[in-house]
């Protein structure tokens, strides 16, 4: 549900063209464009937060109303899971098509599929030196805290009263068999749980347990490759993931010159990766920016005001 880059420019440079007022290069619109998808960007984070608070008392029934589903919608194309570096250090950038674009916020952090409660360093440090809790742990959800002490962003604790998460070893089972296919099977294992890491001759990089089908068999998240195994030792460990909200792909109104003139070139063009619902407001935001940039005050405060009778209406 992207916007079209071309849709939103064409109807700037109409609204910018009126009574002429100016026209925008596409240099200009790339700079205003992307300018304007960050601050609608940062803003979701904003509104999520303050719709959140004031509907904490309000039923969880979804329907079409429901603003809070509609912001996470908003956020989706930007939402995913990536790997904690070594255990405790958060990835700085999500790739896209082999792009690498920086992370702008995290948010929960998961041990394998356990989601981990976050508590002060000064509770963690208490917990730690508890010998009844920490040895109870395994029986309860992990727990994790910031570490700017030692210069890691989080220390993850689960299930052993000296070690990290992070530090327990991995471990491996030496009796799986499978054959160009995502189940496999094994004898009883009880350790094996969804969201390990899986690794070994035939297992595609990346792998995990997907499912358990029972303690002697599970679907691997990928079909595994290199013909049958019988008895074959796979390697299982914890992988340790962070909720991660990257920022947006800029948009791109790219164009080929013909004739003196600048046309649109769809094939090397970037739509907006925000929700369609965003339309308006992009072309709002973008006069707005450009209407200051070419000193029309005209301009500009009929977009300032075109925007705020749209959030004050988002924000009933």
């Amino acid at each position: 549900m992207a916007v079209s880059v071309d849709t939103v420019y064409q109807r700037v440079l109409a609204l910018a063209n009126k009574e002429q007022r100016g026209y925008i290069t596409p240099q200009e619109f790339n700079l205003f464009a992307n300018q304007a998808q960050m601050a609608l960007f940062e803003s979701y984070f904003y509104q999520k937060n303050t719709r959140e608070t004031a509907d904490a008392e309000k039923s969880n029934e979804i329907d079409e109303s429901n603003i809070s589903e509609l912001l996470d919608r908003k956020l989706a194309p930007f939402h995913s899971f990536e790997y904690v570096i070594d255990g405790h250090t958060f990835p700085s950038t999500v790739t896209v098509n082999s792009v690498a674009y920086p992370v702008f916020q995290t948010g929960m952090v998961l041990l394998g599929e356990e989601p981990c409660q976050k508590v002060s360093m000064f509770e963690a440090q208490r917990l730690r030196k508890s010998t009844r809790h920490m040895l109870s742990t395994a029986n309860q959800a992990p727990f994790y805290t910031n570490n700017r002490i030692t210069g890691r962003d989080i220390l993850v604790y689960a299930g052993s009263t000296t070690e990290e998460a992070a530090t327990e070893p991995d471990f491996t089972d030496a009796t799986c068999d499978y054959n160009n296919d995502p189940t496999i099977t094994h004898n009883v294992n009880s350790s094996i749980v969804a969201g390990l890491g899986v690794s070994g001759t035939g297992i595609p990089s990346g792998a995990t347990v997907a499912s358990l089908n029972s303690t002697t068999s599970f679907e691997l998240s990928a079909s595994t490759t290199g013909g049958a195994v019988v008895d074959g030792t796979l390697t299982f460990s914890r992988n340790m993931t962070v909720e991660c909200f990257r920022i947006p792909v800029p948009a791109v109104w790219a164009y080929v010159v013909v004739n003196g003139k600048a046309l649109y070139n769809s094939y090397a063009a970037v739509d907006f990766e925000l929700h369609r619902s965003e339309e308006d407001t992009l072309v709002n935001r973008i006069l707005q920016l450009a209407g200051i940039a070419m000193n029309k005050v005209g301009l500009a405060d009929t977009a300032s005001n075109l925007n705020q009778a749209e959030q004050q209406l988002q924000n009933q």
